[in-house]
């Protein structure tokens, strides 16, 4: 939520600033969902003890994906355009956030992903941001660091 304290305040003054949640709260994926959407609330919980953002309540607007990648589109972009979010947390789980990726380079709302990312979440696109690294930039390093210790073979 750091993030946000650095963003210009929307045009119209405003005693909230809105966040978008997108959590699978239904679905094959809700248990990490309830998971995710409790550590959001405990930090939003957690910034407006502390006098919010510029004194300015912080206030988590939650849609539900409902663990379905169309759903989670329609969620985004109600939340982008309905709700005037100022950033969304999430979605969770890659399938979720690869189907945001397009809309959220055109609506010019910063994405912060909690969780897994199959490929870069740049790809070109600025607007989307992981806690995750992608599989790649984890594992490529510890080979190079492997290798470069002498080890030619590794066992798991």
């Amino acid at each position: 939520f750091l993030l946000l304290a650095a963003l210009p305040a929307p045009g119209r003054a405003e005693s909230r600033v809105k966040v978008g949640a997108l959590f699978p709260r239904s679905g094959y994926a809700a248990d990490g969902g309830r998971d995710e959407l409790n550590g959001a609330t405990l930090a939003v919980e957690q910034v407006n003890t502390t006098g919010g953002i510029r004194t300015r309540v912080l206030e988590l607007v939650v849609e539900d994906t409902r663990s379905d990648t169309g759903t989670t589109v329609e969620a985004f972009e109600k939340l982008v355009s309905g709700d005037r979010v100022v950033a969304v947390v999430g979605p969770t789980w890659p399938e979720f956030t690869e189907a945001v990726v397009p809309s959220a380079g055109s609506s010019g709302v910063p994405v912060i992903v909690p969780s897994g990312y199959r490929t870069s979440p740049q790809n070109g696109e600025p607007w989307v941001f992981t806690l995750w690294p992608a599989p790649a930039g984890v594992v490529e390093p510890l080979v190079r660091l492997i290798r470069s210790r002498g080890h030619r073979t590794l066992a798991v």
